[in-house]
């Protein structure tokens, strides 16, 4: 009888605690779009600035001085 006392304890929160009565229902859907497009932005204002600088860097004409892109590797080879 005694250690019906100090399991019943046990036994009552292992159950109470595996019920998903208390469980919350998650975040609001509402939420999830904020966040999702702050996040976007995010990395939109890290993307973008790397893609112009590329693109700006791909198609320029080389300057007085430098050797364009595909002498530099016909030199090298030689």
């Amino acid at each position: 009888m005694n250690g019906i006392r100090h399991i019943a304890p046990l036994v009552a929160l292992a159950v109470t605690s595996a019920l998903p009565s208390h469980a919350a229902e998650g975040p609001p859907d509402d939420l999830i779009g904020i966040v999702f497009w702050i996040f976007v932005a995010y990395c939109a204002l890290i993307i973008v600035p790397h893609g112009i600088r590329a693109l700006i860097v791909t198609f320029r004409s080389p300057r007085k001085g430098e050797e364009a892109s595909a002498e530099v590797t016909d030199n090298a080879t030689e």
